[in-house]
C-alpha cells in the first residue's frame, strides 16, 4: 500500500441515518421518486451555451495561482485544484478528492488549466470519490492516478466498475463506515443528497456521500455534491466541530432543476454552520460552465451572505484561487 497500510475498519455504533435500497437503486428517503433529468438538462445545455457567449471576459490571473506542492506535510496543507478536485496533505498522506484533470466533455471544457498538473503532484497514497458522475469520477484521471499505487475509497456499488479498470486496490464504503489509517488518520464515509449515473441504464445503482479526514482531532469534511438536506445537522450532531469545511457553492440556476441535487452559496452557509465549520472553503464553482449561472455569481451569493451573518471569529471564509494552497 506504498507508505501507509489500512489498521482497521469498522462501522460506526450509533444510531445514524442509512441509505435507501429499492429494487436495487439507492434513495435520499423512502418517498423519493425518479426524476426526469434529460428534456430539463438539455435545454440547459443550451441556455448555459448562450450565457457562456455573453459573459464577460475573466482574467486568469485573478483566479488561478500556480504553484508547486509540497511532497508531504504532517499539518493541514489543502490545494484546490478546481471544481471538486483538492490535494490534501494532512499527517505525511497525500489524499486526492473527485478527481478530474482535463474537460468534462467536449461540451464542457475547463475555464482554467487544473490548479496542478497530473505530472506535477507529489506521491498520491489515497483517493476518495463522493459518486461516480464523470466530472468527480473521472477515468482518464483516475487511470493516471493508478500509476501512484493509490488506495481508491469509493460509495457502495463502484468497485466493480475500478475492477473492470484492472484497478484492485479499491475498497467500498456505505455511510458511517470508516477506516484508520497508520492507527492516527481516519476517514470516514458520512452521507449527502443526491444521485448517480454513468450510463442511461445504471441511475442510482451506486451510492453517493460525503467524507471526514480526521487526524489527531482535526477534521477536514469533503460535502462532495449534494443538494440542501438534514444530513448537515446530523454531521454537525456526531461530531463536535468541523476544522475546515469544503463546500460546494454551485451551479443553483435554474433553481427548479439545480435545487434538487446541488447547494447555492446561501444553503452552503447554512449547511456549514449546521456542521460546526470553522473554516469555509468554496469548491464546485469556477471550473466549467454546468449550469446558467455567470462565473462570478456563486462567489457574489457567497460574499453577501457571509457579510449578512457577521460571524464572530473563528469562522473564516478562505477563498481559495485556483491552484492555491492554504495550511493550518
Amino acid at each position: 500500500m506504498g507508505v501507509f497500510s489500512l489498521i482497521m475498519s469498522e462501522q460506526l455504533t450509533k444510531q445514524r441515518s442509512l441509505p435507501i435500497q429499492k429494487n436495487g437503486c439507492f434513495w435520499n428517503h423512502q418517498d423519493e421518486k425518479p426524476r426526469r433529468f434529460l428534456w430539463d438538462s438539455v435545454k440547459m445545455f443550451f441556455h448555459s451555451l448562450k450565457r457562456r457567449h455573453a459573459a464577460p471576459s475573466i482574467i486568469a490571473a485573478d483566479w488561478t495561482h500556480y504553484e508547486k506542492p509540497v511532497l508531504n506535510s504532517e499539518k493541514p496543507i489543502i490545494t484546490w485544484i478546481g471544481h471538486s478536485t483538492f490535494l490534501i496533505q494532512i499527517g505525511g498522506i497525500n489524499i486526492i478528492t473527485d478527481p478530474i484533470f482535463g474537460n468534462a466533455s467536449l461540451f464542457f471544457p475547463r475555464i482554467f488549466p487544473p490548479g496542478i498538473k497530473l505530472q506535477h503532484l507529489p506521491p498520491i497514497h489515497c483517493v476518495l470519490i463522493s459518486h461516480n458522475h464523470r466530472d468527480h469520477m473521472d477515468a482518464a484521471s483516475i487511470r493516471a492516478l493508478h500509476t501512484f499505487n493509490p488506495f481508491f475509497m469509493v460509495p457502495a456499488g463502484n468497485k466493480s466498475w475500478f475492477k473492470s479498470k484492472s484497478i484492485n486496490s479499491v475498497h467500498e464504503f456505505l455511510w458511517w463506515e470508516q477506516y484508520k489509517i497508520n492507527q492516527i488518520l481516519t476517514i470516514t464515509f458520512l452521507p449527502s443528497h443526491h444521485w448517480s449515473q454513468r450510463t442511461i441504464f445504471d441511475r442510482n445503482k451506486t451510492l453517493w456521500g460525503s467524507w471526514l479526514i480526521e487526524y489527531y482531532g482535526f477534521k477536514i469534511y469533503f460535502a462532495g455534491d449534494t443538494a440542501y438536506s438534514d444530513h448537515f445537522k446530523e454531521i454537525g450532531n456526531e461530531y463536535d466541530s468541523i476544522d475546515v469545511a469544503l463546500m460546494p457553492i454551485g451551479p443553483c440556476k435554474p433553481e427548479s432543476h439545480m435545487k434538487h441535487s446541488h447547494i447555492d452559496a446561501q444553503q452552503a452557509i447554512q449547511g456549514f454552520k449546521e456542521l460546526g465549520g470553522i473554516h469555509f472553503i468554496p469548491m464546485h464553482w469556477g471550473t466549467f460552465y454546468f449550469g446558467i449561472d455567470q462565473f462570478l455569481e456563486p462567489i457574489h451569493i457567497l460574499n453577501e451572505q457571509w457579510a449578512i451573518e457577521k460571524f464572530d471569529d473563528p469562522r473564516k471564509l478562505q477563498l481559495l484561487k485556483i491552484g492555491q494552497s492554504i495550511q493550518f
